[in-house]
């Protein structure tokens, strides 16, 4: 696993670092996962890597690191492995059934995943 499990809510998980505060802001299963750093572009699909194929260094590690991190989040929720492509506006396009948020910084990437 290259991200680390932030925290994941679903009715066959229960984790320890889960909150009451953060229990009561969901209704749906929803897993979060943080990775500290770039992530090697090996880890996307074709299609990913294609759309950051003539980025700089700095992005394309970025957006290697919110994918993985997606992937991740998915995984826990029991979805297979699915490409989150860009759409228009540049925001995530999710698989059906699906939503969520990726968001990086200067050394985090943290992605949320929900049904």
């Amino acid at each position: 696993m290259l991200c680390r499990q932030a925290w994941i809510m679903t009715p066959q998980h229960a984790n320890p670092r889960q909150t009451k505060d953060v229990e009561a802001l969901f209704s749906v299963p929803v897993a979060a996962f943080e990775l500290g750093g770039p992530a090697p572009l090996d880890g996307l699909g074709s299609n990913e890597a294609a759309l950051v194929r003539t980025a700089s260094t700095s992005r394309q590690g970025d957006f290697a690191a919110g994918r993985a991190c997606a992937h991740q989040a998915m995984a826990a929720l029991g979805r297979p492995r699915s490409p989150v492509l860009i759409g228009p506006s540049r925001s995530p396009v999710w698989p059906t059934g699906l939503t969520g948020s990726i968001t990086h910084t200067t050394g985090l990437t943290i992605a949320v995943v929900a049904e």
